[in-house]
């Protein structure tokens, strides 16, 4: 889903009661200074920082999660438990100048969070504290690039994604049905804020190219069509379905409304975007990656430093690491193949033990048990794309359930993307990837807060590592030795896409650049070469997110392998990842200093640490210990 922290990256829609709670923190921490709710925290006239941060962080939580309809419906069942009554708006606007006004909001907030000493929180909201800081610190950086985001892009556009966030809206009861129909109705005012995002940024020379125009105009076509048995009318039909206070007649009723609103503002409201788009044509004349953009580049550096939050410095640090891992990878390969050359001529041929996604799952949770921590056993629903949106939607994707209702997981499945190893598929999207990470953690005593602090890079670089990791589970059916092939064959596959996109988007490689680089290690046509291109300059930094959140983790795990020695616990390693929970990999990298520090302490002999205390002290560069 689309989680509050990704809305507010593109909106900047947030109400004026965050300010009033930065106030409050403020002047609850200022010398003489004092408020009513601040007063209540009191202790012997001093005022508790503890309770004064604990109050300002719920307060924040509660106007992200209730920024708009679908932000609070996916982040609570029960928002009036939290003093929700509604939502500030159906849709958050998307606007230049909420994006302004939202920047400015991020400037109190970050100066509100300097005023606090963080030695006298608690250690779990120093973690947020340290989130916090991070977070807001580089949002200025995107001070006059607002018009360099794009909305509908192909690959993550909120045409394609709207949808499927509609059809997974949550009825709890009547007041949930009749706040979803609220939303189909304003649904053309929120793609008309959108088209006239689009406008200007033609106005500004930044529209998308033709070529990539058409792609998103015959995407949206797929929803003009007969609503009557659509992916909305029948999903609709099926929630009415779960909820018994809803009779017969009602239910009619209700249903009818909703083709009515799907008739009347729906396919309007994608027919509308399609025109406009059509009708901009022509005013987008780069058919290259943001590089060819005047601000192209300082806008990409802005994306990886605010989007993906990584422990490099500099994107060219990122791109020397992606390369380092990459020629990693193909030596490795090589020296597998070279190892079992019988493996090498069964590579296409390989199987795993079973394609039928309930046996996978089940296995996975199996397979995972001896190296990452137990998890009580956790409720979900497999469901597949709609036939009609294949074409449009990623081979799989989980569905992140309220706080509150944790039994509601769902993992779509893409039965027409091609194919694809549902083995692998499910260890990202389920055991241990997505589904298992998150339900870890919200088991962990943890401010609600941290429930809408999107970190992608962290939660998809968990779930890449972990599906690369699952080609070597036991019990997957791979033969011997075939699953470290296939784990680097994968690594290398998201490397070269990650490297593609800084070279394309950040370096400025042309069409031919990108196919000769792509047929290095593939035999493809150029239609397919133009495929890669166009999904890497639809979305800028997309396959780098997923790569750098990866690469963040095998570093981790290589340096205390290498630290650790035969004593590194594979398990205590995925713990710390677990427990830290989503965050930029800059802080994960400081705590992960001090874990490494106490793994060495408690689990290296004591003559081994003096061994390499002295060595390091005399600094032998030929040994390495």
């Amino acid at each position: 889903m689309l989680t509050s922290r990704q809305k507010r990256n593109k909106t900047g829609k947030k109400s004026t009661a965050i300010i009033l709670s930065v106030v409050l923190l403020v002047m609850s921490l200022a010398p003489g200074c004092g408020s009513a709710m601040a007063g209540d925290f009191a202790e012997n006239g001093k005022q508790d920082p503890v309770q004064v941060f604990d109050s300002f962080a719920r307060d924040l939580f509660v106007e992200l999660a209730s920024q708009d309809e679908l932000s609070l419906n996916y982040t609570l069942a029960d928002p009036q438990a939290y003093g929700i009554t509604k939502a500030d708006s159906a849709f958050s606007s998307y606007s230049v100048e909420e994006m302004e006004k939202d920047r400015e909001l991020d400037k109190e907030i970050l100066s509100a969070l300097k005023g606090i000493k963080e030695d006298e929180l608690t250690e779990e909201q120093r973690i947020t504290y340290r989130i916090l800081t991070e977070m807001l610190k580089g949002e200025g950086a995107g001070k006059g690039l607002e018009l360099y985001e794009e909305p509908l892009n192909t690959v993550t556009g909120m045409h394609l994604m709207l949808p499927v966030l509609l059809a997974e809206y949550r009825f709890y009861g009547k007041q949930n049905v009749d706040t979803y129909l609220g939303l189909l109705e304003e649904i053309d005012v929120y793609y008309n804020e959108l088209l006239e995002f689009e406008k200007k940024k033609a106005e500004e020379g930044l529209f998308m190219s033709d070529r990539m125009a058409d792609k998103v105009v015959e995407s949206c076509r797929v929803y003009i069509e007969d609503v009557e048995g659509s992916l909305l009318d029948e999903a609709f039909q099926e929630r009415l379905e779960e909820l018994p206070e809803i009779n017969g007649e009602e239910k009619a009723a209700y249903i009818e409304k909703n083709r009515e609103l799907l008739k009347e503002h729906f396919v309007p409201a994608y027919e509308k975007l399609a025109e406009g788009l059509e009708a901009l044509k022509g005013s987008g004349s780069n058919d290259l990656g943001i590089y060819y953009f005047p601000k192209g580049r300082k806008y990409y550096e802005y994306l990886v430093r605010n989007s993906i939050y990584p422990s490099f410095s500099t994107v060219d640090e990122l791109r020397k690491a992606v390369e380092e891992q990459l020629e990693a990878d193909i030596n490795a390969i090589g020296i597998a193949m070279r190892r079992s050359p019988e493996l090498a001529e069964k590579f296409g041929e390989y199987s795993f033990f079973s394609q039928d996604p309930q046996e996978v799952l089940e296995n996975l949770q199996e397979a995972i048990a001896e190296d990452y921590p137990q998890l009580p056993d956790s409720e979900y629903r497999i469901k597949y794309v709609p036939e009609s949106l294949e074409d449009s939607m990623s081979p799989a994707f989980y569905m992140v359930p309220p706080m509150d209702r944790p039994q509601e997981n769902v993992i779509y499945i893409n039965g027409g993307k091609g194919s694809y190893d549902t083995y692998t598929l499910l260890a990202h999207e389920g055991f241990p990837g997505h589904l298992y990470q998150h339900e870890y953690f919200r088991r962990k005593e943890t401010q609600e807060l941290r429930h809408v602090l999107n970190f992608s890079a962290y939660s998809e670089g968990w779930a890449t590592y972990v599906e690369n990791r699952s080609y070597q589970f036991e019990g997957n059916g791979l033969e011997k030795g075939m699953g470290e092939i296939l784990a680097r064959n994968s690594s290398i596959t998201k490397g070269m896409y990650a490297l593609l996109d800084i070279r394309i988007n950040y370096e400025g490689w042309d069409r031919k650049e990108a196919a000769d680089f792509i047929r290095q290690f593939f035999s493809v046509s150029d239609e397919t070469t133009d495929e890669i291109y166009d999904s890497i300059i639809a979305d800028p930094s997309n396959y780098l997110l997923y790569y750098t959140g990866y690469l963040e983790i095998e570093r981790m795990r290589a340096e205390a392998e290498e630290a650790l020695g035969s004593a590194f616990d594979a398990m205590e390693f995925h713990t710390f990842l677990l427990d830290i929970g989503p965050a930029p990999f800059t802080v994960i990298r400081e705590y992960y200093g001090e874990w490494l520090e106490r793994e060495e302490k408690d689990r290296l002999p004591e003559k081994m640490i003096l061994k390499n205390q002295k060595l390091k002290m005399v600094d032998f560069p030929f040994m390495q210990c």
